[in-house]
């Protein structure tokens, strides 16, 4: 099976961004499921009369004709964000078409580096929030958090010291990532726009993911980029640091 998925399966979807559309004859999705259907097979050691359906679904594989399909998109969106995609409503080009985000951009960007970010990203052990060492209790603390639930996603910030509690509602289809991003992003336009003369601010957030990617050099999302922005900004006046909470630990 890793043999499968690691080598044999990248192989047929190199040029799947041109050739998608011969995924629409039978003829060629048959010879694409019997390759996948000799992996399945010797990965389980099924009887030759297993349907190649049941085992798909033993092993969690998608239908290979979808799993072409899926990277075909993928490959067109991030062509589409970059500015190098012509949409066209024929041939390999109307890919874009058989998706939901259609004309609805996304959160991807080109990979650009970024050095210039003048704010300390802390990590503290549980051992050092139980102990009391972690916290700033001298500087202005503001709290993030990003909620993605089935009734949808959102985002919510809150700061004692400046008498602010306020939520963002993001679609339905944004990640959990994106809204805790946007949290710690709307805590820097808060800082930003106070009248506060405290020189210090602490962000608050139970994401290592989203403060990875803040403090990162390698920005691959636009609203990472839109929050290292604001944080620069929000610096100017005050130092900000950003600390790293753990969740559901009565903290």
């Amino acid at each position: 099976m890793w043999m499968y998925t690691a080598i044999i399966r990248p192989i047929l979807t190199y040029g799947a961004l041109v050739w998608w559309p011969a995924l629409d004859k039978q003829y060629n999705v048959s010879k694409l499921n019997s390759l996948q259907r000799a992996a399945c097979s010797g990965t389980t050691g099924a009887l030759k009369s297993c349907p190649s359906e049941a085992l798909n679904v033993i092993l969690n594989m998608m239908p290979i004709d979808l799993c072409l399909k899926e990277a075909a998109m993928y490959s067109a969106l991030r062509l589409r964000e970059s500015g190098l995609w012509g949409s066209r409503t024929f041939g390999h080009s109307s890919i874009l078409g058989l998706t939901s985000i259609g004309n609805k951009t996304t959160d991807y960007m080109v990979s650009t580096l970024d050095f210039g970010l003048n704010v300390q990203v802390r990590f503290p052990s549980r051992r050092e929030w139980k102990r009391g060492q972690a916290a700033d209790r001298e500087a202005i603390c503001i709290y993030t958090d990003g909620s993605k639930m089935d009734c949808g996603v959102g985002t919510g910030v809150y700061s004692e010291e400046l008498g602010v509690n306020r939520s963002l509602r993001l679609e339905n289809h944004a990640s959990i990532f994106q809204a805790e991003v946007l949290g710690i992003c709307e805590a820097c336009r808060i800082l930003r726009n106070s009248a506060t003369r405290k020189e210090r601010a602490v962000i608050y957030s139970d994401s290592q993911a989203a403060l990875l990617a803040i403090s990162s050099t390698v920005t691959k999302s636009k609203l990472v980029k839109e929050c290292k922005m604001e944080l620069r900004s929000a610096s100017q006046s005050m130092y900000i640091s950003l600390i790293w909470v753990p969740g559901h630990m009565n903290i």
